[in-house]
């Protein structure tokens, strides 16, 4: 009965496997299927969007702002751009995506009083969204059968187990009754020559008494010294996972600042937004020092930036900055380093400030930092306060646009 019971179930889950993969696969098809005439229609609902909003406005930042609104919006756009007259008014993303079989190209040119404008579009025939959501499903078929597999497994295992002990047991008590029957019988022949072999038996039990012990101490030296032996091994390990992890976390710490700033610009480029990094050099106030925090924070509140302060190399700081113009930033740091000097005035601080706006570029974080520390090291040089680096945002988009 249980034969045909593990038979049954057998079957029933490798259906059930077999299923959810021809569920996947059959998904996707039916979506690749749909999606080469699905893609047609979205572009063109993009098309006729950018003429009807560019018709009445005639304007490029309303453009870029509705190619902007479709990329968040929808999961069907791999990359999408607009260029006039060979340059770029929007990008998306930020770096190009290759071509393949799952990916459908589109473009479209306009023009208005002597403008031309391109719109290029890479538009998903099978989405990444769809895949992910096909795919779990599948999965979750696979793993709740799997899990009553291993439960059926346990249950099973755990039955047999208890059908074998009483058995045991019946057995063991049989063996006790013979083994007591036996020696019964022993011993009513040995106890005519008992008087006799006493003395012997004696001697012979203080023997083995006295290997028994030496045989104990020995035991007891060997465990004392494998015991040893296990504490200086687990003390090594301790040691080694104590230096690793000190090594991990130094490293972890590195590429932090790097991360945020990638990505704080990223979302500043996506919404067309102004973001700075301002590098900074205090001298006459240690930065191991207590009215070093408190001028940490004094920056902070001044320049409503929460979260946004680093302490980079040689004892500069590092603050990154959005929603500011270059302008505004100078006046603001000019302002913030006057009160740094006035509330510590007794350590006689000297402050040098070096920023770099994006200014509309599509620029590097790495881009921006060399700006914002030759400014630093310009205005040490020169014993100016704050100096900005401040680029030509066309002569740079067009540079980039030629690499």
């Amino acid at each position: 009965m249980k034969k045909n019971v593990v038979t049954v179930y057998s079957l029933f889950a490798v259906i059930i496997y077999i299923f959810s993969v021809l569920f996947f696969c059959t998904s996707l098809y039916k979506e690749y299927s749909k999606g080469k005439e699905r893609t047609v229609e979205d572009f063109n609902i993009i098309m006729s969007r950018v003429n009807r909003e560019f018709e009445k406005t005639n304007s490029q930042e309303t453009l870029a702002r509705i190619l902007c609104d479709f990329t968040k919006s929808s999961d069907k756009i791999a990359e999408i751009n607009l260029e006039n007259n060979g340059r770029y008014l929007f990008s998306y993303p930020q770096n190009p995506v290759a071509d393949s079989n799952y990916i459908k190209k589109f473009s479209y040119s306009f023009s208005s009083m002597q403008n031309i404008y391109n719109l290029n579009a890479k538009l998903y025939i099978l989405r990444p969204s769809v895949i992910y959501h096909y795919g779990k499903i599948s999965f979750l078929i696979i793993l709740f059968v799997t899990l009553i597999t291993l439960l059926l497994i346990l249950y099973t295992s755990y039955s047999e187990i208890s059908k074998k002990e009483p058995v045991k047991a019946s057995e063991t008590k049989e063996n006790t009754a013979s083994e007591k029957a036996s020696e019964a019988e022993t011993n009513q022949g040995e106890e005519v020559d008992k008087d006799n072999n006493e003395d012997i038996n004696n001697e012979d039990i203080n023997n083995e008494e006295n290997s028994n012990e030496s045989d104990e101490s020995e035991e007891v030296i060997e465990e004392d010294s494998e015991a040893a032996s296990e504490e200086s091994q687990d003390e090594d390990e301790q040691e080694e996972s104590a230096t690793d992890e000190d090594s991990d976390s130094e490293e972890n710490t590195e590429p932090s600042f790097e991360k945020t700033v990638e990505q704080e610009l990223n979302n500043s480029i996506a919404n067309e937004k102004e973001f700075a990094i301002f590098v900074m050099k205090v001298i006459g106030i240690e930065p191991t020092s207590q009215e070093y925090r408190l001028m940490l924070e004094l920056l902070s509140d001044r320049m409503k930036v929460q979260g946004l302060i680093f302490e980079g190399k040689k004892n500069t700081i590092i603050i990154l900055k959005h929603d500011t113009s270059l302008d505004e930033n100078l006046a603001l740091a000019e302002n913030t380093i006057n009160e740094i000097e006035n509330t510590y005035a007794e350590f006689k601080p000297i402050c040098y400030l070096g920023l770099s706006n994006r200014n509309q570029r599509i620029v590097t974080p790495q881009r921006l930092m060399f700006e914002a520390e030759a400014a630093l090291n310009h205005a040490e040089e020169t014993e100016e306060k704050v100096i900005a680096f401040r680029a030509n945002t066309e002569q740079y988009n067009n540079f980039i646009n030629q690499q």
